[in-house]
């Protein structure tokens, strides 16, 4: 054997994870052949994260939802103005009328703008604070009137041909311009924050983080599963005798008072005078709430207290919600009072009678 091929020891080397070059090594944990090509694999990865993230958010129900309003408004500009706080915001009315309608198997609530989409001078914006889950029946009959000076808008002069809708643009299309609107890193952020999901998944997500059965994993593992694993795994819970669980069970929904109840507390963010009514609010919820867990006698709620309570979260007056309140109560009592009769009347009414 020649000794000086036995002095030659073996060089240590890997491909590097860019470039896939050969590349001698010193450490054991080095993966890469140059500094310049550590950054450019940084670069790649953190690119294709926000790639995955805005396909995320493009092809979720939030996205779909926002793409809808925008067609209805005929422009993106209806989302002017947002930071990722108020979209956060925006999700979660989004959210709070997902849950109120069951997941999608019911249809009770609407989302409602308390300035309109539909005005002659201005235009309804599509932030948190211009809007209000209420019952669709009341929306549909409220229209587009304009209560109070509530409510956000934009000057219809101010907008611009590059942002229009058109009624015939597809979905989609319209979502990736509320990227282009809103800028990638906005929109990347709000996918991480928000926990955006394509479609299906998120329904399934939303489903299972509602059920209170036992094989629920933790959400961190849930963001783990694929899509087939969630769906398993509602099959599995809704199929299950001792799961007892039913989305569309009474006990899941929400009830329309406890609903107003929310959106007072939401809104009075914007509107601090609403505080003022939490207190009525609060009782009423209270009532219907301890009703439907059988916990309480059935409530007694003027019927037109649902009409009040959309009216005054659409921007009328506190004072007058109060004032009409109190009239209603009134009007109760005196239909409800003993009647006192005179002593001409027990006389009458002795000789009406046959013995």
């Amino acid at each position: 054997m020649n000794p000086a091929a036995a002095s030659v020891t073996p060089t240590n080397t890997r491909l590097c994870k860019h470039c896939l070059t050969p590349f001698e090594f010193k450490r054991k944990t080095a993966e890469f052949c140059c500094d310049t090509c550590r950054k450019a694999y940084k670069r790649q990865q953190q690119r294709s994260i926000k790639k995955k993230r805005l396909y995320r958010a493009e092809s979720s129900p939030f996205f779909t939802f926002l793409a809808q309003e925008c067609k209805r408004a005929g422009t993106i500009q209806v989302l002017q103005g947002h930071t990722l706080e108020s979209l956060l915001e925006l999700h979660e009315v989004y959210a709070l009328r997902l849950r109120g309608n069951l997941l999608g198997s019911v249809n009770k609530y609407s989302v409602c703008h308390i300035f309109p989409v539909s005005h002659p001078t201005h235009i309804g914006m599509l932030h948190a604070g211009n809007l209000v889950v209420g019952l669709k029946e009341h929306n549909q009959n409220h229209g587009n009137k304009l209560l109070g000076n509530a409510g956000m808008s934009i000057p219809r002069v101010r907008l611009l041909p590059k942002w229009r809708v058109d009624e015939e643009e597809p979905i989609k299309t319209i979502a990736d311009r509320i990227v282009e609107y809103l800028g990638g890193e906005l929109v990347a952020q709000l996918a991480v924050k928000a926990k955006l999901q394509p479609s299906r998944r998120q329904v399934l997500t939303m489903w299972l983080q509602s059920c209170p059965d036992e094989r629920i994993p933790p959400q961190e593992k849930l963001a783990e599963m694929t899509t087939q694993q969630l769906s398993q795994l509602q099959s599995q819970i809704k199929d299950g005798k001792e799961s007892g669980f039913d989305i569309s069970s009474r006990a899941a929904c929400i009830e329309p008072e406890d609903m107003a109840l929310r959106e007072l507390r939401r809104l009075a963010r914007y509107r601090p005078e609403l505080l003022k009514l939490e207190e009525v609010f609060a009782g009423y919820a209270a009532e219907v709430i301890a009703y439907v867990n059988r916990l309480g006698g059935y409530p007694h709620i003027p019927k037109e207290l649902r009409q009040l309570q959309f009216e005054v979260l659409h921007g009328a007056c506190v004072h007058d919600f109060l004032r009409e309140l109190e009239r209603i109560r009134d009007a109760e009592r005196e239909a409800f009072k003993p009647k006192v009769w005179s002593a001409a009347e027990m006389e009458e009414f002795d000789r009406s009678l046959p013995f």
